[in-house]
């Protein structure tokens, strides 16, 4: 007899094929379909937890810093009508700070037009708030090129007074010049003195320290920092 082999031929005009009560069970093929996906996609679906991140560059910044403070003497030169400060032995006893534009490593660096507010007090009391006049420069702002320093003046004796310069910008003979104002505080025993350096155009504060003063002798300290003895 013939054999029948329903996967491979077509059934037609067959009591099985009508259906005469007998049970026919045909098991169809199984055809796995398996449907490439990019390699990214598989990548995410074995680390779900992990997500790409753009590479983030920090913009270049000045780096204003305190470098320290000292005494020195400072003498005014009379040339070109004056208001110029620099260092002489001669000269009078001035407390000074020192600040410095220093390049980070790794990052690109700038340079910064700064200018300083120095605030006196007495204690609690405000004596005196002025724009501070720098060493050997005769505006008020200064440009801190990078891995460069200058140099602040915070008073000076003069006579048996505390000293102050305030510098103004004066507009006169079509032109714009600095001056500086003398402001005498007395004999203050002690006093403090608080400084903050600002970008001359925008306002951004760069560094905003005090500074403690006694006059008898001069002498000026970051109370933040340590000393020797600490």
């Amino acid at each position: 007899p013939a054999t029948l082999n329903a996967q491979d031929s077509e059934v037609s005009n067959s009591p099985v094929a009508a259906g005469s009560g007998i049970n026919q069970s045909v098991s169809a093929p199984v055809v796995n379909v398996n449907i490439g996906q990019p390699a990214g996609t598989a990548q995410a679906q074995a680390q779900p937890g992990r997500v790409a991140q753009a590479s983030y560059q920090r913009p270049p910044r000045a780096n204003i810093a305190f470098c320290g403070t000292d005494t020195i003497a400072i003498q005014e030169s009379l040339s070109g009508g004056g208001g110029l400060f620099f260092q002489h032995d001669n000269g009078n006893s001035a407390a000074v700070v020192q600040f410095s534009n220093d390049a980070i490593k790794g990052a690109e660096n700038k340079e910064a037009v700064v200018k300083a507010a120095i605030i006196y007090r007495d204690g609690a009391k405000e004596l005196l708030r002025v724009i501070g006049s720098w060493l050997g420069q005769d505006r008020a702002d200064v440009r801190l090129q990078v891995d460069s320093s200058h140099t602040l003046i915070i008073g000076f004796i003069l006579g048996d007074d505390f000293c102050v310069l305030e510098k103004n910008e004066v507009f006169g003979h079509r032109r714009q010049f600095w001056v500086n104002d003398l402001h005498r505080l007395g004999k203050p025993e002690r006093l403090s003195a608080l400084v903050r350096l600002t970008a001359a155009t925008s306002g951004y504060c760069f560094f905003e320290g005090a500074f403690e003063v006694t006059t008898n002798p001069l002498k000026i300290s970051n109370p933040s920092a340590p000393t020797a003895d600490s």
